[in-house]
């Protein structure tokens, strides 16, 4: 049984781990001049859903969106990932005292650890992504995975949870009394402290909650994220590709007009 309790964005804690990380990234985007990029924080900071265990390891974490631009798409997903980022990050860890970094199949993760605790701090993970367009203007997300079956990098169009999940929650938080947004945090905290699968990402398991209270009280186009993450089929598209499928690039700083929390 893990202990996983809330910890408030405005904690002095959570708003020095942000700092960091943003200092950090602003020299980072000095470093990278092959292409521009925006950075974004999403997730659970974005609503004040930040846990962490407090009898374990486990410290609180932040989720960052690589929002690429068009001028990035002479690149292939895999000299993005490994040759510039994880290049840059490596370089940059220690000196704002990250410990660890790791490349896995979908994120770039760095983590601070307390080591006369052997406890890990915080921790913050990096999904590179670029926005698009189709011919008739509908707006989209792809992001950099990596692929065991074929041992290579693609770009994987987001499962539609990821699209439809903020707006889930805006529906719990602002269209039911704040019982129902209570019983939200109570539910997420109950998945997270049962959870025993090391597979399932707090995104996942947040997903799911908001699942289970959407059907309670009535909310009818919901469809749980993990279905769609194992739904969800490579585009297969490499970045050397302006126009792919008839699906144009457009620059991340455009706004997307489908929801202006969509990718938050």
């Amino acid at each position: 049984m893990k202990h996983f309790e809330y910890i408030s964005k405005h904690d002095d804690r959570v708003k020095l781990a942000y700092k960091n990380i943003n200092a950090m990234l602003n020299e980072l985007h000095k470093r990278i001049k092959s292409f521009t990029f925006t950075t974004e924080i999403v997730g659970s900071y974005k609503k004040n859903l930040i846990t962490y265990d407090r009898k374990s390891n486990i410290g609180f974490d932040f989720d960052y969106n690589i929002v690429l631009n068009q001028n990035a798409d002479k690149y292939s997903p895999k000299k993005i990932k490994e040759s510039i980022f994880m290049v840059q990050f490596k370089e940059l860890a220690n000196k704002y005292g990250f410990d660890k970094i790791e490349n896995s199949t979908r994120v770039i993760t760095l983590k601070k650890v307390n080591k006369e605790e052997s406890k890990i701090t915080y921790s913050c993970d990096f999904a590179i992504v670029r926005n698009y367009e189709d011919d008739n203007k509908n707006k989209y997300q792809e992001y950099i995975r990596f692929n065991k079956n074929t041992n290579r990098y693609l770009w994987y169009e987001q499962s539609y949870g990821v699209y439809d999940l903020p707006k889930r929650i805006d529906w719990i938080k602002h269209e039911n009394n704040s019982r129902v947004w209570d019983e939200l945090k109570n539910k997420y905290l109950h998945k997270k402290n049962i959870n025993n699968d090391t597979k399932l990402h707090s995104r996942q398991i947040l997903s799911m909650a908001v699942n289970d209270i959407c059907n309670k009280y009535g909310y009818n186009e919901v469809d749980c994220f993990e279905n769609e993450e194992k739904q969800q089929t490579s585009r297969s598209i490499h970045m050397d590709m302006i126009c792919i499928n008839g699906l144009k690039m457009i620059q991340a700083s455009r706004p997307i007009k489908i929801d202006s929390k969509i990718f938050r």
